[in-house]
């Protein structure tokens, strides 16, 4: 009997672990924020911080998600100029919009569409690393981006598993990184941007944040 007991006891205890440990994965018990915004800092490694062009482009950037859906706004010249990047996991559309003091654009891409405009990108490949880093409070994976050309110099990307937002990556060129970018470089515009994370703050977002206004 008691050998049994001991059994029972030990079946018990194995099911409630695989539970405990399947709702760590992705449960109830899932500590991954879903919702709020990040903050940016922006530099330019191939311009130099006295020039005055420096000085005219934006320096931050602010990224709101929610529901595997992300809006992204850089601005400069106190507002006259912003560019939002929308992207949404669920329906895998990107949405493009430009504002010019008074003039307003945007453009709508589907999958098809920005996957053929990334390709425009110069080929690289992504060699991911076992160094860590924590950034802006979480802990973020190492991995080397190398251009095919040798023109193009070599950079280090961090991302972090403990955002939750599904396939953050399936619009721009890093789609093979499974991960929220908190550190990387991206060419915007004919220039090259350097992101890195200051701060990340759990908060509530407004579905319209989301919504391209009828003005665009």
């Amino acid at each position: 009997p008691l050998k049994r007991i001991g059994i029972i006891y030990f079946l018990f205890f194995s099911a409630i672990f695989a539970i405990l440990l399947d709702g760590c994965k992705g449960g109830l018990f899932d500590r991954r924020i879903s919702e709020g915004i990040i903050e940016f800092d922006v530099s330019y490694p191939n311009i130099n911080p006295e020039d005055m062009l420096a000085g005219l482009m934006p320096s931050s950037m602010v990224m709101k998600f929610k529901n595997n859906q992300y809006n992204a706004e850089l601005s400069a010249g106190m507002g006259m100029f912003k560019t939002n990047f929308i992207s949404n996991s669920n329906e895998f559309y990107l949405i493009n919009s430009v504002k010019l003091i008074n003039k307003k654009y945007a453009t709508r891409l589907e999958k098809d569409a920005v996957d053929k405009m990334n390709e425009k990108y110069s080929k690289f490949y992504i060699s991911k690393l076992d160094e860590k880093k924590e950034i802006a409070g979480y802990n973020c994976k190492k991995a080397l981006v190398v251009f095919d050309d040798v023109a193009n110099e070599s950079f280090y990307v961090y991302y972090t598993d403990e955002i939750n937002i599904a396939k953050p990556n399936w619009s721009n060129i890093f789609k093979d990184i499974n991960g929220v970018l908190l550190e990387y470089q991206m060419e915007r515009y004919g220039i090259m941007m350097k992101f890195t994370a200051k701060s990340v703050t759990k908060t509530k977002v407004e579905d319209s944040d989301f919504k391209l206004s009828d003005d665009y």
